[in-house]
């Protein structure tokens, strides 16, 4: 999924092919029946890295489950899947017009997939300019992320500007304006007006209880900016923030204005959709299990 240089100027304009002579909206369809059918009927890529030579490069792999099913079972879809080999056509094609014209397409018709911060920092920092239109974040993010936002005992919220908590001496650049999320939110950010759609859904390693240890205003507070395209308005359906389910406000250590529910979320750009908490505990002791094995293999 790297940037190639588009050069119409250069490219072969393929003058005698039948293929440019249909409308262009023909040739679009063409083009995303094309992505679908490589895509093994899909338009949900997940975007990851793959070994070359040495050299962590981006790559994708078609999404195998559905749009809305379980979190965990798009994480997992992941897994354990080769890579398809790349066509040796490739080149050929970077020098024709077909190519050139096809490129917004790619960007533009699939759904790009992340289950990682650190990959979709990358990913849209070296596609700032392609024209991608729709996202989908998976992210479980660790308890060392969100107690950045938590909220700080003294009620100075400058003081999350100035850098972490003492718990973390050892991170001494990490603050909420300068760790994964927050960068990922500035790129989404900096798309103003350009995303059709945008599903996120996060939640938290942390073993405590969600309602406990989130902040949702504080966390979220960035995306509160984030516009998609033909959504002047708010709770725009096209930009889902998928959360934890959480209990009454009598069984939550903070208090209502940390949560994004009520009135509150009327006012924002996204539409709350709540679920079930996927069980840490259960993916904790499978960690402990797989270090086992791994200690006792020969």
């Amino acid at each position: 999924m790297d940037d190639f240089p588009i050069t119409t100027t250069t490219a072969d304009p393929q003058t005698q092919s039948p293929f440019f002579k249909l409308p262009a909206e023909i040739r679009e369809s063409i083009y995303i029946e094309l992505w679908r059918a490589t895509g093994s009927g899909s338009l949900r890529y997940h975007i990851l890295t793959r070994d070359d030579d040495g050299t962590q490069r981006l790559a994708h792999r078609p999404c195998i489950v559905a749009s809305l099913a379980d979190e965990e079972d798009k994480r997992l879809s992941v897994s354990h899947r080769d890579f398809a080999p790349g066509s040796p056509e490739l080149e050929r094609w970077r020098t024709s017009l077909r190519y050139t014209e096809c490129i917004p397409s790619i960007y533009a018709s699939p759904t790009f997939i992340f289950t990682d911060l650190l990959l979709a920092n990358r990913f849209l920092s070296q596609h700032q300019h392609s024209p991608i239109r729709s996202l989908e974040l998976c992210i479980r993010a660790s308890n060392l992320l969100t107690e950045l936002y938590y909220p700080v005992p003294l009620g100075s919220e400058s003081i999350l500007h100035l850098g972490p908590a003492p718990a973390f001496p050892g991170r001494p650049a990490l603050s909420v304006d300068n760790n994964p999320w927050a960068h990922v939110c500035d790129l989404l950010l900096a798309r103003d007006g350009e995303l059709r759609d945008l599903c996120i859904w996060l939640d938290s390693s942390d073993l405590r209880p969600w309602q406990d240890r989130v902040s949702e205003t504080r966390l979220f507070a960035k995306l509160c900016g984030v516009r998609l395209a033909g959504r002047k308005g708010k709770g725009g359906g096209g930009f889902m923030l998928m959360l934890p389910d959480i209990p009454g406000p009598e069984s939550r250590r903070l208090g209502e204005e940390h949560f994004l529910e009520g009135e509150r979320v009327r006012e924002m750009p996204f539409v709350v959709v709540r679920g079930p908490r996927v069980n840490n505990w259960r993916a904790h002791l499978a960690g402990f299990r797989r270090v086992g094995v791994g200690a006792v293999a020969p």
